[in-house]
This record gives structure tokens, C-alpha cells and sequence, in this order.
């Protein structure tokens, strides 16, 4: 994941209008609050990626979207509401990378040990490519704050699409073994592996995900040999 602002759906572009909506006021002013909005949360983003969340201000967000500072409070009510909106916007693209690097991957690929390696990189490599957020998820993840909330719930949908792999890898070689209740223990396992290791690379104990990644790997297949190997209790 690079620095980049991530592409809306549309290219980065908006539509053009058609005709029969160019000249409607109310269609024309909800456009242009979308696309403030839209400008603030991405100031926001540039501005965390660049000095961490606790140095946002409104006075340093309006002024990289380039819009007045009383604007500001048209679209959030405080600055703690616009923090929020910018890790919703971010553990979206997250998910995103995430999901399309599986369905790349195709739709076996949680046997394949080369391919669950290239995913494990890829996690990790987000801590360095969105270090901040990394960093904000690592603090917050355990606030009752609603930004702890977004971040909570990045963290049960990664750990939710483990438990599917493992659930699909037992699947394949032991089909009455994909409802062991062990494998959200096991999924549990992993997950707290990898935000360690994440962890270890934001305090600069590691800086290659590599070698990280083969040994996520081993783990992996390690632990659903186990549920594969002995029955359940």
C-alpha cells in the first residue's frame, strides 16, 4: 500500500452531470458537500500519515483541503468525529487491499504455502506503508472511543477472513473438522502473531517482513494440521 491516495470508484474523478441534472441547485450543492467532505477526510488522512493523529487540528485540516476553517463544522462536529471518518476511510481501503490480494490469490489458494506467505507479507507490509495508522490501531484498538470501535471492527473482519482460511484449509483434507471450534482458538493464535510482529517492526526490532511471513506461514499450516491430526475434546 503506498502513500497514494487510494482511487474512488470512478477513477478519482467525479461524474460528469448529465443534462437533466446539471441545472438542479439541490443536486449541484449536494455534490459540492460530498466532494468537501470528501477533501477534509483525505486532509486528515495526508496529515495522520504524516504527523500522527495527535497533531490534528482543524486549523491544519481545513487548511490542507483549502477551505475555511469555519467549514469545518458543516461536516463534523469536532475534530475527534473527523479522526474517525479518516480511519473508516482507511481500514476500508485496508479491507480492500486485503480482499482483493485473496481473490487474486484464487479460490484455493489457503493450501498453497507460497500464497498464504505472500499474504502474511503483505499484512505486514502495511505496517510500514500506513505506519501512522498502524500505530493508531496499536493504541486504540482497546479505547471505548468510536475511533476504537472502527479499528475494533477492522480487527474482527481480518480476524474473521483467518478463521475462514482455516476453516477451508481443513476443509480439503479433513471435511469433518471445519466446525472444530479450535479453529477461532487457532485463528486467535495467528492474529496475535501477526500484530506482534507488526508491533516488533514499528519499534524497529524487525524491518523485513519476509522472514516474519515464512514463519506466520509455518504457523498457519502447523496449526490446522492440528485440528486435522486430533479430534476435538
Amino acid at each position: 500500500m503506498t502513500e497514494k491516495n487510494p482511487k474512488r470508484p470512478n477513477g478519482g474523478h467525479l461524474s460528469a452531470p448529465d443534462e437533466g441534472t446539471a441545472n438542479r441547485p439541490h443536486i449541484r450543492r449536494r455534490r459540492t458537500r460530498t466532494e468537501t467532505r470528501r477533501r477534509l477526510v483525505e486532509a486528515a488522512i495526508k496529515l495522520i500519515r504524516e504527523n500522527g493523529a495527535d497533531r490534528l487540528t482543524t486549523t491544519r485540516v481545513t487548511a490542507k483541503a483549502g477551505i475555511v476553517q469555519s467549514g469545518f463544522y458543516l461536516y463534523f462536529e469536532n475534530i475527534d468525529e473527523c479522526k474517525r471518518a479518516a480511519a473508516e476511510q482507511v481500514a476500508a481501503d485496508v479491507r480492500k487491499f486485503i480482499t482483493d490480494h485473496r481473490r487474486r490469490a484464487g479460490p484455493e489458494s489457503e493450501s498453497d504455502p507460497e500464497t498464504v506467505y505472500e499474504h502474511y507479507e503483505a499484512m505486514l507490509r502495511l505496517f510500514l506503508y500506513e505506519r501512522q495508522f498502524a500505530e493508531l490501531l496499536l493504541r486504540y484498538r482497546h479505547d471505548p472511543s468510536p475511533l476504537g470501535e472502527v479499528l475494533r471492527e477492522l480487527l474482527s473482519q481480518l480476524r474473521q477472513d483467518l478463521i475462514d482460511d482455516l476453516r477451508k484449509l481443513v476443509r480439503r483434507f479433513a471435511p469433518d473438522r471445519e466446525d472444530d471450534r479450535r479453529l477461532a482458538i487457532y485463528a486467535d493464535t495467528v492474529t496475535g502473531m501477526v500484530w506482534a510482529l507488526g508491533e516488533g517492526m514499528l519499534e524497529g526490532r524487525y524491518d523485513d517482513p519476509e522472514p516474519l511471513a515464512r514463519e506466520l506461514t509455518l504457523a498457519s499450516f502447523a496449526l490446522a494440521k492440528a485440528a486435522m491430526e486430533n479430534p476435538p475434546d
